[in-house]
């Protein structure tokens, strides 16, 4: 009896395609861990020289004082960390969504106009592999259309 679990990672069969995935995922664990670290390190130093009352607006109640900064701290440097990893995740998605928006495009292009588009992106982009294989394809049917 075969198990109905399904794997936590999901690794795709061909090798390009599983470069890619694991490409983009270390990319984004280092950064949330850069982040993260980043955090820590931030509110270290902070509660570091909270503590010692080297901060001199510090005035009479020094205890609350200390706690409101502290979690005044914590939260934004929370929110700055979820917000810079967020960034680089969009720009990461983009260098894949682009592509797919040029290809979806072209496409429909193609079915209006009924010319065959030579397909572009630019050359940071991941779906190189695609572009090329698609530009083939086409010019395959231009030489049969042409052979008949």
């Amino acid at each position: 009896m075969k198990s109905k679990r399904k794997n936590f990672i999901t690794l795709v069969p061909d090798d390009y395609k599983r470069k890619l995935q694991f490409k983009y995922a270390r990319i984004l664990l280092l950064f949330q861990t850069a982040s993260i670290l980043l955090v820590i390190l931030f509110l270290t130093l902070i509660f570091t020289m909270l503590i010692n009352q080297k901060i001199p607006f510090l005035t009479e109640a020094p205890s609350e004082q200390l706690y409101t900064i502290i979690i005044i701290l914590y939260v934004a440097a929370t929110v700055g960390s979820v917000a810079i990893s967020w960034l680089i995740s969009i720009r990461l998605s983009h260098k894949i969504l682009g592509p797919l928006f040029r290809i979806e495009n072209l496409l429909k292009q193609a079915i209006e106009t009924g010319e065959i588009p030579n397909f572009t992106i630019r050359k940071d982009d991941e779906l190189q592999n695609i572009v090329t294989l698609l530009n083939k394809l086409f010019e395959q049917v231009k030489n049969k259309n042409n052979l008949k």
